[in-house]
Formats: C-alpha cells, structure tokens, sequence
C-alpha cells in the first residue's frame, strides 16, 4: 500500500493525530506483519514526518539518491537520441538535478535549438541528389545536438533554484585569482590548491577555509575567484529556516542532498558566525542544535574532500563553534586584512577602477604615501565620488580630484573594526598570512599576549554595551 506525500498525512507537528496513532497501530501489528502487506510512504525528507513515527523502531528508511553521470547518460540517449553523440558531456555538465528536471532540461534545450533558422532544414531534396539530401539532413541533426556550456547551465541555474526554490543561489564565477589586489599569501595558497584540484590530488585539499576579517575586505570576491580559477561552480546557501516545525532541516537535507552530486563545487556561506547555529543554542526547540549537527556532519566527512570545499565568511571568526572551525571540518583558516603599504592601496585603487570601469592611468593616481589605510570598499567608494564630481564639472578623473574627494571622505571605523582584525589574527592558521610587523610580534609568546589582551578588552566593552 503506496501513501504518496506521507508529509501532508503524517507532519512533525500534532496536525493530525489520528493519522499517527493509525499509522503506529499498522507498524505494531502482529496480524498485518503475518499477512503480505507492506506499507511504503514516500517523502522528500524525512524531518518532514513525525519524529514519533520515524523513530519508533519500526520502519525502515530507504533513501533514493539523485541519478548519478551514468544513469543521467542513459536518459538522454534513450530519451533524446539527437544528443546521444554528445550525451557524456551533458551528463557531467547536469549533475544535481533530478531526472524530472534534466527532463525539462533537454526539453528546452531541444526547443530552443529547434527555433534556430537551418538552411539545411528548408533544402528542396527535388533540385539536389539523394547524398546531398543526406548530407544536408545530418548537418541539421548535428547543429540540433551543438549545446553550448553557457546555454546548459543558464538552464541548469534556473531549474536548481527552482529544485531549492530561496535556499541556494547558483553561480558560474567569471573571475580567477589574477584580479584580485592585495592578500598576496592567501592568494599564494588558494592558487596551489586550486592547481592540485585540476590535477585530480584531491587527497592534499583542506576540506574548507575559514575566510575572516574586517567588513568590506574582499571575502567573498575572494571565494568567487577561487571557484572560477579552479573552474568549478559556486553556490551560496541562502536562508533555510523557516516557522514551521521541522521545516529547516527538511530544507538543509535538501540542500545538501543537491550539493554532494554537483561536486566539484564551493559552496559559500555568509556571515556564517550567525547561520550555521550552535550545539548549544536553546529557546528554539532544538532546531538550531539539530542544523549545527546536520553541517558538522557533512563537512566533516572526507569521503567529499576536494568535491566540496567549503568557504565559512564572517567578521567574527571567535563567534563560530570550534567543532566547525577544527582541523578536518573548516582546515585553513585565512584572514584578510586592508591594503596597508602603498603598492597595495595602488593595486587596490587600480582594481577598483576596473570594477567601475573608471579609465585610471599612472600619471592620475594619487600619492599613495599620504593614503592611510582603508578598505576596498572605501576605496570603491572615493572613486564613485571622484567619478560624480567629474561628470558634475565635466573634468577628468585625475590625482588632484581624486586627493580632494579623499580629504573629505569619512571611513566609518570604530573598535569593532579592530575587534574584528584582532579575531581574525588570532584564529589564523599560518602566520604566512599575516602581515609583516604582526606576524613578527605574534610569532612569540608576547606578542600573542598583547593581541590576545587587547581583543579581551574590546569583547569586554562589546558585552557591556550589549
């Protein structure tokens, strides 16, 4: 006997507690377990039943995972003979989605190769030969079967999201490590591991990083370049909690289900100090402690090393649970830290004037001796400014101009940007990613103590105001 939406018939709350007390009485009874009778209720996830029936002892759960590459090959050529010649292809290029949407998938991608005007097509077969007919007819079927990268996962991205409609977001990165300005040693290290992903030596990648520092630094521009110099897709979890019982871990299953069959992939989670819950979190019926297990788990697990790189950013590493941030879960810890010398303001004010398209030579940079240290998005924002005033009084962009926007630019800074400088270096991995004069004083005893003093002072003054 088949019961299809077991979740509707049987939900984590006491709805309908009749429908539970009906369905335990069935599993308990030794006169149906004599007869052959099998009940199978089907489910997209478990946390999606009652707990007092998933739990009981009696059912047995099996779970059905996505089609893997072979089985995804075998539909298409079955399904959709046209592309069996490139079948292989679009089967490593479809993975995470189910046969229900690769269905769709190859649907649309038929359809709109279909509407592409082919002069083979429309030949009158009465004023050629029969090869020519042939020849013509093939050229039609092969221009069928071309599906560019590009087309397949535009339509791949859309029917992911709708796979985890609010829950993740698929991105194709179109950057690499080359544009990112300043973070030499971090850059140093993502660029080696990247290099032993495509060489297939996915036993010596770290499981994930841990990418911390100050706001406006650059972490998930930085995370973004990463999955594009590996050429890996990207995806950032988005919001899976929800009001209704047992509905969040219904909805991280589900997006962890999807992201083990995309791998390779970087999966990114923002502000992750406030998203991935704690072990010790109260007040919300356990919910919190529930999805912390759920991602320790699967980060943890190293049969997906190098399949799943995990990137956690946040500005306050010192506020993630230490089971997340182990050796084996979150491995390489990596703070990034302002432009502070002047060959690094440089590299950062020229990057930014290519990400606003701001023509930006040598001889209109500005003294950068005279610079102090600011973030990439102040940057950003003094050159938004000297491009408005340029446009107002019709004048260049120039050293001068951008000197007089900077004299008048106020960066908001306060103790909590150090606090959170100072939580990055103290949870650093590898002093190779410090900066010279703190890795020079944290590199003894000392030097330690003073960091770690004056990060306890600022703690104490943030739980004061708090």
């Amino acid at each position: 006997m088949l019961f299809d939406y077991a979740e509707l018939i049987c939900p984590p709350d006491d709805r309908y507690g009749e429908h539970l007390a009906t369905l335990l009485n069935w599993s308990r009874s030794p006169i149906i377990r004599k007869v052959n009778l099998i009940f199978i209720l089907m489910t997209e996830s478990l946390s999606r039943l009652n707990p007092s029936l998933t739990q009981s002892g009696h059912p047995y759960e099996i779970q059905i995972p996505l089609p893997g590459k072979e089985a995804r090959k075998q539909f298409i050529e079955n399904r959709y003979p046209p592309f069996a010649s490139d079948a292989a292809r679009l089967a490593v290029l479809s993975s995470g989605v189910t046969l229900t949407n690769l269905d769709s998938m190859m649907r649309r991608i038929s359809n709109e190769n279909g509407r592409e005007d082919d002069p083979g097509s429309t030949v009158n077969p009465k004023s050629i030969g029969s090869e020519q007919v042939h020849t013509a007819h093939s050229n039609a079927l092969a221009k069928q079967r071309q599906v560019s990268d590009k087309q397949l996962l535009e339509i791949k991205k859309s029917l992911m999201e709708a796979q985890c409609p609010g829950l993740l977001e698929f991105i194709k990165p179109d950057y690499t490590l080359s544009l990112v300005a300043g973070h030499t040693a971090a850059k140093h290290r993502l660029t080696q591991d990247s290099q032993l992903i495509r060489n297939g030596q996915l036993d010596a990648v770290p499981m994930g990083y841990l990418l911390c520092g100050p706001v406006g630094v650059g972490k998930t521009f930085l995370a973004y370049c990463y999955a594009g110099e590996v050429g890996i897709p990207c995806v950032t979890i988005r919001n899976f909690r929800s009001k209704y019982v047992g509905e969040t871990e219904a909805n991280l299953e589900r997006i962890l289900n999807v992201i083990r069959e995309l791998g390779p992939v970087a999966v990114i989670i923002d502000e992750a100090d406030a998203a991935v819950g704690d072990r010790s979190a109260s007040g919300d019926s356990g919910t919190s402690a529930r999805v912390f297990a759920q991602l320790a788990s699967q980060m943890g697990d190293t049969r997906y090393r190098g399949r799943i790189i995990w990137f956690l950013l946040t500005c306050r590493p010192d506020l993630l649970p230490v089971d997340i941030k182990r050796q084996g879960r979150c491995e390489e810890h990596i703070p990034l830290f302002y432009p502070q010398t002047p060959d690094e303001l440089r590299d950062m004010f020229l990057a930014m004037s290519r990400k606003a398209r701001i023509n930006l030579p040598d001889s209109s940079l500005p003294d950068f001796n005279q610079f102090p240290s600011m973030s990439g998005a102040d940057i950003e924002g003094i050159l938004m400014r000297s491009r408005r005033e340029s446009l107002l009084r019709n004048t260049p962009v120039d050293a001068a101009l951008i000197h007089e926007v900077a004299s008048t630019f106020r960066s908001v800074k306060s103790d909590e940007h150090e606090l959170q400088t100072l939580a990055g270096v103290l949870e650093c991995t590898d002093l190779r990613y410090l900066p010279a004069d703190i890795r020079k004083a944290m590199s003894d005893a000392a030097g330690y103590e003073k960091y770690s003093r004056r990060y306890r002072e600022l703690k104490a003054l943030e739980d004061i105001e708090m």
